[in-house]
């Protein structure tokens, strides 16, 4: 409750000279959730400075691996950014959409040729993201977890790193 009473003129703020760019964060926990150990999914989509999407959904199955678990949050990202693109291609024409992750492994293995034997269980939402990359539709970048929106969807945050995210996603207040 205190929380809610602190909070009560929280705003999203877009500023005029913000990044016109449309641009997704993406992470994940990995088996955050203590009865089924499935993994929390976390997206931002950010323009002008503020966020204009945003999803935290549990995954719907267990992950194998921290990798694992970012891939999964990796593919549901990029299915919002494609429908993103779709709305801005009507407006401003067709744009990458650069999306920034916080696993490398999850962003080498679209660069890869092929799925490892540790991986090769999630094939198809490697070939899906793998053949979004490939087409350039998005652009995959890295990002450090210090610096990443998207890392208060999926754990909690001391109040330094809160008021962080709060600033990140464009939350005023």
């Amino acid at each position: 409750m205190r929380y809610l009473r602190g909070t009560l003129d929280a705003k999203l703020m877009y500023t005029r000279g913000g990044d016109s760019q449309l641009t997704g964060y993406t992470d994940a926990d990995w088996g955050g959730d203590p009865d089924t150990r499935k993994s929390t999914t976390g997206y931002v989509f950010r323009k002008m400075g503020g966020a204009v999407s945003w999803s935290v959904k549990r995954q719907p199955s267990v992950a194998l691996s921290s990798c694992e678990a970012e891939f999964i949050a990796l593919s549901r990202t990029t299915q919002e950014a494609l429908w993103w693109q779709q709305l801005i291609e009507q407006i401003d024409g067709k744009q990458a959409i650069p999306i920034f992750c916080d696993n490398q492994s999850a962003i080498c293995m679209t660069r890869n040729d092929g799925c490892n034997p540790r991986t090769k269980h999630v094939s198809i939402r490697y070939q899906f993201v793998k053949d979004v990359v490939e087409k350039g539709d998005i652009k995959l970048h890295y990002i450090p977890t210090d610096e990443h929106p998207a890392d208060g969807f999926t754990k909690a945050l001391a109040r330094q790193k809160h008021s962080q995210f709060m600033k990140l996603t464009g939350i005023v207040g």
